[in-house]
């Protein structure tokens, strides 16, 4: 084996290591739910497994109609969450619709001296109603064990950034998109989260001599 593919084995089961550690989100609980009522029609959908999830639920009656869906996945490295809500009401009533997520988690360090996580996070949020509806979407990760609100968005938002976290922590995240209409109201409201571990030192440079092996194969 040449001194390349050598250190390509290495990286890759370093990387294999590092991949299959603790190093993480590491979730204790999830709960998301999408929920549609409009008159007497009803529809829902929940799980409160880990993982990838997609649902959706749709009610509509007598010219009320109400629609909430959502997709996301809870990944070692990378918390997603896209969804919506949107609600239209009838002369004859009202409908309501929610699409909600609720992970409760502690984050084990990439690299185990610092006692700390970096987490880079991209947010989304939008609201719109008319008439005799409401909308309100926000996004909020609270620190459980200091009882400190470390990240709060909400209404019509987009933004980016880090942030760093004392590993061992207990972390809960809540996402919320409710909509509701009374007679001729509208209201829609959306959501578009990710959150990822930003990688170490180590991972860092594990990588990149990944792909310069990588690089090196495409060459000969």
């Amino acid at each position: 084996m040449g001194s390349m593919s050598r250190a390509a084995a290495l990286a890759a089961a370093a990387f294999a290591g590092l991949q299959t550690a603790d190093a993480g989100f590491v979730y204790s609980s999830a709960v998301r739910s999408v929920s549609a009522t409009a008159g007497a029609s009803s529809d829902s959908g929940s799980t409160g497994a880990f993982g990838i999830w997609f649902d959706s639920a749709f009610g509509s009656a007598s010219g009320l109609s109400a629609l909430a869906n959502q997709g996301s996945d809870l990944a070692m490295n990378e918390m997603s969450f896209v969804g919506a809500s949107q609600v239209l009401g009838g002369a004859s009533g009202a409908a309501n619709a929610s699409s909600i997520a609720d992970i409760t988690f502690t984050v084990a360090p990439v690299d185990p001296s610092s006692g700390l996580v970096d987490i880079a996070w991209i947010i989304g949020l939008g609201e719109d109603f008319a008439g005799g509806g409401n909308a309100s979407v926000f996004i909020r990760l609270t620190d459980v064990t200091t009882s400190t609100v470390r990240l709060l968005l909400s209404n019509d938002t987009t933004a980016a950034g880090n942030l760093t976290v004392p590993a061992g922590n207990t972390y809960r995240l809540g996402v919320s998109s409710p909509a509701r209409a009374r007679p001729t109201g509208s209201a829609f409201g959306s959501f578009n989260a990710n959150f990822s571990i930003v990688p170490g030192p180590a991972t860092a440079a594990l990588l990149g001599i990944a792909g310069l092996v990588a690089n090196r194969r495409r060459r000969r």
